[in-house]
């Protein structure tokens, strides 16, 4: 995986070949009808795994929906679509304004996105300050799956984006067929209590119209070997930076020097589990194997 990306914008193929049909694939998402995606062969070189998915419509001509791929398998004896790629439980997000081409062009990059003769590139890799940027467009409002709204809506009436709310371990339930990218309830609300400003460095990113953006970044990671638990005790509001060095174990954690409100307290066997196996003494850079 490329360092610094973090999504993938994709064109959807509509039709028989594909299976998606474009005036049905929104509702069946919302129902929870999807849990992988398969890529045409010339999408070989696309490694998704522990990115974003994020799929183009060339009908809206718009971006309308994100999720986390889990999972990446070559299919046998399949030519047209041989690549399959497996949802992370939960992280599947359709957008209720989708982003249009216009607004994807004024991200810098982006600025020949689905422009005839001139983007002849089959997906588009997306970088930490691009996803920022096209996330900008949402402003608050994203759709969430309706098998997942009764649950959800107990609690608040908040959107779903990147990250799960579980209180113990987070949820992993068996499926046919990578989130992550996913701003989960749990996390979203953290970035709010610190008002969307880094609890390393005390900086915050802020967007058009008001709006601030962090990350929020989990101390034992979530995914496999570490099998973190997504709990408030784990995780921290980060700036894009600062969640970078900590992926690549370039910052040892010292808990007296984080920016810790009262009652928000942070686990120390966590903490302690970031020095003592993320974090790299030598310097040496080496690819995170959880993006979380």
């Amino acid at each position: 995986m490329k360092q610094g990306i973090v999504a993938v914008i994709v064109k959807i193929d509509f039709g028989a070949k594909s299976g998606v049909d474009q005036k049905k694939y929104l509702k069946q998402m919302e129902k929870g009808e999807w849990d992988e995606w398969n890529t045409p062969r010339k999408y070989k070189h696309l490694d998704g795994k522990g990115r974003k998915l994020i799929l183009y419509d060339s009908k809206q001509k718009a971006l309308t929906v994100e999720v986390e791929i889990q999972k990446v398998e070559k299919l046998k004896r399949v030519k047209a679509y041989p690549w399959k790629n497996k949802f992370a439980p939960k992280t599947l997000d359709i957008y209720a304004k989708p982003i249009p081409v216009a607004e994807i062009r004024a991200i810098k990059g982006f600025e020949n996105f689905g422009v005839y003769r001139k983007d002849r590139t089959p997906y588009r890799n997306v970088t930490r300050a691009q996803y920022a940027a096209l996330i900008a467009h949402l402003g608050s409002e994203t759709k969430v799956p309706s098998i997942q709204k009764d649950k959800e809506k107990a609690e608040t009436t908040s959107p779903i984006a990147f990250d799960i709310d579980e209180p113990a371990e987070a949820l992993r339930i068996p499926c046919s067929t990578y989130r992550i990218l996913r701003d989960t309830e749990l996390a979203r609300r953290i970035k709010k209590q610190y008002d969307f400003a880094c609890q390393i460095c005390g900086k915050t990113i802020n967007l058009k119209n008001n709006q601030r953006y962090a990350e929020a970044h989990h101390l034992k990671p979530l995914g496999t070997p570490h099998n973190g638990p997504d709990i408030q005790g784990n995780i921290i509001c980060v700036c894009p930076n600062d969640h970078v060095l900590l992926d690549y174990g370039a910052v040892k954690l010292k808990k007296s020097n984080l920016h810790i409100k009262t009652g928000r307290e942070i686990k120390d066997e966590y903490i302690d589990y970031h020095n003592s196996v993320i974090y790299n003494e030598t310097g040496e850079i080496k690819e995170p194997e959880s993006p979380i």
